[in-house]
């Protein structure tokens, strides 16, 4: 007799039902230090700040008859002054691989001063009067590689110099046209590619542009016209695309809040994304001193001063979008914020490292520009 053992058999499981992937969560700004007070030998301002990939980072800012600067790392700062020259007004410092580059204009001289530094060795290699001028206004440079680009704004248009090195070979660089008194100019050189971004007082008030030159002239578009405050724009150069970004600011009366806006352009200079509006919440409070850094991985970080917060935020490159949550850097700190300077570096193990300054009014100061200063730095966790 041959037994035959039955095993009874549960029926299968029906097929798990297909559920939608879950989006990654948006990387998160961070902030990585506390708020550092420069200590204050006189009052400061027109601060601006740079960060290499190694997290070594420096400010230099307007004192009272001198530019000083404050090398910073993880945090801590040591003093270290540049230079002493003539007064000198709205210093800018660019990051390179083996040092900085700062620029400023000269008050007493109206002409324009260069100051190179070492990072290393903390060596300044000495101020270069690149031409004399009748006033020149709101400096800027860019360096890549080797190559340099300084512009600055004067009643007759703007001017550019092209150097190499330490502000070695000077010649004069292809420059666009503009119309009016040049109140402030920013350039960014990219690959093949320079974009620049101005604002010229006119007549029936402020006038903000941006153009680009891919070698055979600048073609430039009008932002804003007839705005009752500087536009102060910023821009940014994307090498993997070929875009540019640009930043500014608006007003259409004194009577109205000041707004802030971004703009993407495509590699022939067509609008590509915007304009849109900056703001945690556009339209509560002026939005003002906007600046951008980058771009890195694709995303730009925005800086900006929001009634009397300062706001950082991630933007994406060719889409101008929030990436991720804005970031209050300041809401630790009792103050206003003003005329912020933003940063950000990517470090041999990827992700991204900033530092951001602000200014804040001295209580009681006699002068506007009696401010003291403030640097914190912040990181882009996965």
């Amino acid at each position: 007799m041959i037994l035959r053992l039955a095993l009874a058999c549960a029926p299968p499981d029906d097929p798990p039902l297909p559920t939608d992937p879950v989006a990654p969560e948006p990387p998160t700004l961070q902030l990585t230090s506390e708020v550092l007070d420069v200590p204050p030998g006189s009052p400061q301002h027109h601060a601006t700040v740079a960060i290499r990939p190694d997290g070594v980072a420096i400010g230099a800012w307007r004192g009272r008859g001198r530019t000083d600067a404050l090398r910073l790392a993880d945090g801590r700062g040591e003093p270290l002054q540049l230079a002493t020259l003539a007064p000198v007004n709205h210093p800018q410092v660019r990051a390179t691989d083996d040092g900085y580059l700062v620029v400023a204009t000269m008050d007493q001289a109206r002409g324009l001063a260069g100051v190179a530094v070492a990072a290393g060795a903390r060596e300044v290699y000495g101020a270069v009067i690149l031409e004399a001028g009748l006033a020149a206004l709101l400096p800027d440079l860019d360096v890549r590689g080797d190559q340099g680009l300084l512009v600055w704004g004067e009643p007759d248009g703007i001017h550019c110099v092209a150097f190499t090195g330490a502000f070695e070979d000077q010649r004069p660089a292809a420059c666009p046209q503009a119309d009016g008194v040049v109140y402030s100019v920013t350039a960014r050189l990219g690959e093949g590619r320079t974009a620049f971004a101005w604002d010229a007082l006119r007549a029936d008030g402020f006038e903000t542009v941006v153009a680009v030159d891919r070698g055979d002239g600048p073609v430039a578009e009008v932002l804003a016209a007839g705005s009752t405050v500087p536009g102060r724009p910023g821009v940014a150069v994307d090498d993997a695309s070929g875009r540019h970004t640009v930043v500014w600011t608006a007003s259409a009366s004194d009577d109205d809040p000041v707004s802030a806006w971004l703009a993407t352009y495509d590699p022939d200079g067509a609008l590509q994304a915007g304009p849109l509006p900056l703001g945690h919440a556009p339209g509560a409070a002026s939005v003002t001193w906007p600046t951008l850094a980058g771009p890195l991985d694709g995303q730009l970080l925005l800086a900006w001063v929001e009634g009397d917060a300062l706001w950082l935020q991630l933007r994406d490159a060719a889409t101008g979008e929030p990436v991720g949550e804005p970031l209050d850097a300041a809401a630790d700190f009792d103050g206003a914020a003003l005329r912020p300077s933003v940063d950000v570096a990517q470090p041999p193990d990827g992700g991204l490292i900033g530092i951001v300054s602000w200014e804040t009014p001295i209580d009681g100061a006699v002068y506007d520009t009696d401010r003291t200063l403030h640097v914190r730095t912040f990181a882009l966790l996965p």
